[in-house]
């Protein structure tokens, strides 16, 4: 069953995504153009969906943009805030998202970032006082 299968028989949402589980930069969870094009909202629905099924708490500790194989990824760290007892699944994870279909059509693959680099965006807990 794909994750978007998945989502849907959990939530009867029909997310516009294919690809991949986004466990790495070379299996994203693909994102596709919807109206409005809230990409970012996406990628947090869909993890707040996951930690449902998986019965678990997070919080993004790190959202970083990546250029990888030409396609513009998101990678978000999300930390455990509080788990099932029956999970045994390590207290942090990234997931990765392409969100290439949803980018201004401005940007310039390469032009602000280098390959396999990216810009990152930390959270509030994370940024220096």
């Amino acid at each position: 069953m794909t994750l978007r299968q998945k989502l849907k028989k959990h939530f009867d949402t029909d997310f516009p995504i294919s690809g991949g589980t986004g466990k790495s930069e070379d299996d994203p969870i693909i994102l596709h153009l919807a109206e409005p094009n809230d990409y970012i909202g996406l990628e947090y629905e869909i993890l707040e969906c996951l930690g449902i099924i998986r019965e678990i708490e997070w919080q993004k500790t790190r959202q970083v943009h990546l250029v990888h194989n030409g396609r513009h990824l998101d990678r978000i760290d999300i930390t455990f805030v509080k788990e099932h007892s029956a999970c045994k699944t390590p207290k942090t994870e990234s997931y990765y998202f392409d969100f290439t279909e949803c980018a201004d059509p401005m940007w310039t693959l390469g032009d602000d970032l280098p390959e396999d680099g990216g810009l990152d965006f930390l959270s509030d807990t994370d940024k220096p006082s």
